[in-house]
Formats: C-alpha cells, sequence, structure tokens
C-alpha cells in the first residue's frame, strides 16, 4: 500500500463524522503503512448535464474550452483514482442516499472508454487491483434495518468501473436520542477501523 486517495464527500466540513473518520483511517495508513495521502473533495463539481456527456464522448480537438475544461477534470479525477492502491470513501447518508455532490464525483469517473469499456456481453470495467474503505455515517439507523441504499449504490458503481474490492465501515444513528451514543458510535467505527486496516492506534 503506497498511494491513498481520500474522497471526501460532506457538506459539513471539519463538522462531518464521515470526514473525520477518513481522516483517522488515513492517518492510520500515513502513520503505521508509510502511505502517501492524496485528498480530493467533491464539492464544487458541476453536476452532469447534456453538454458533460457530450464534451465526455468527443474524442475530436473540436471541443470548446468549457467542453475541454470539463474533460481535463474528469481527467485529473480519474489519473487519481489510477494512481491510487487504496481509496478511503466518506460518505455520509443524506435522504436515504448519497450527497448529490458525491454523484457528480462518481459521474465525472465513469467515462466509457476510459474506466469501463462496452462489450458484447455488457459493459465491464478497467479498473481494478484497488481496495476502497467506504466509511458511512447517518444520523438514522439504515443498513441495520434493511433500508440502507447507499451501500448497494456504491458497491455496483465501483464494481461498474471494475473495482471489486470493496468493505463498509458504518456508523449509523448518530441523531438518535439527541446523539446520546454519538461518540460511543464514533469509538466503535474507529476500532473496526483499525481491526480493518490491521493497524494500532494513531499515536499523536
Amino acid at each position: 500500500m503506497k498511494n491513498v486517495l481520500q474522497i471526501n464527500s460532506s457538506i459539513l466540513g471539519e463538522h462531518s463524522v464521515s470526514k473525520s473518520l477518513s481522516d483517522y483511517a488515513a492517518d492510520l495508513l500515513s502513520q503505521h503503512r508509510g502511505a502517501k495521502i492524496t485528498i480530493r473533495e467533491t464539492g464544487g463539481l458541476p453536476h452532469l448535464t447534456g453538454e458533460t456527456l457530450a464534451a465526455f464522448s468527443n474524442t475530436s480537438e473540436a471541443l470548446d474550452a468549457e467542453g475541454k475544461a470539463l474533460v481535463e477534470t474528469s481527467n485529473e479525477l480519474i489519473d487519481e483514482v489510477k494512481a491510487a492502491d487504496t481509496i478511503i470513501l466518506g460518505v455520509p447518508t443524506y435522504n436515504f442516499f448519497i450527497p448529490s455532490q458525491l454523484k457528480s464525483y462518481l459521474d465525472f469517473i465513469a467515462r466509457a472508454g476510459v474506466t469501463f469499456k462496452y462489450t458484447e456481453t455488457g459493459p465491464v470495467g478497467l479498473l481494478d487491483d484497488k481496495t476502497v474503505y467506504v466509511i458511512n455515517a447517518s444520523g438514522g439507523v439504515y443498513h441495520a434495518t434493511g433500508e440502507d441504499l447507499v451501500g448497494p449504490y456504491i458497491e455496483k458503481i465501483m464494481g461498474f468501473i471494475g473495482i471489486q474490492d470493496v468493505h463498509f465501515v458504518r456508523a449509523e444513528g448518530l441523531a438518535l436520542d439527541q446523539g446520546a451514543n454519538k461518540e460511543s458510535i464514533i469509538t466503535q467505527a474507529k476500532n473496526r477501523l483499525k481491526e480493518m486496516l490491521a493497524v494500532d492506534e494513531v499515536t499523536a
């Protein structure tokens, strides 16, 4: 494990539990595995439009400045994924699903002919040999009650671009009982991360 890509998708900044847990995981890998951490914030990415799709599918040099900028952004994001051995994906649950900012990010890295291709038997992902740790934080409880939409979607889109080795650490129920169990839930998530990453506690 040499290169780790940390993707943060919360809108809460430093108040985000998914980000704090992603930071914790990245610190573990940096201190105990000597990993190089690249941080990617998903905020600010444009949402997918017809113009974006046209730019992604255009292989000519006839793109206008806006189209070229969209392709350059997509290429930058994809290059970060390609360079990573391990991906830490911080994902809060908003209204039962992923943040729209993360959906935009995924739309920018799922490109035909680049990260997947169409074949006679269906689409085939072109990215492999990567491990993804998904850290999902939610105010309510979804996975434990069979109502999780985030996990299946993340697994599906990762598999679509060729990444099959996907693991989840969940911090659910953070807002229940006015957050009475929040710290305990976060501690349990940290312990799960230590076990999953096979490292000891972060040293100060």
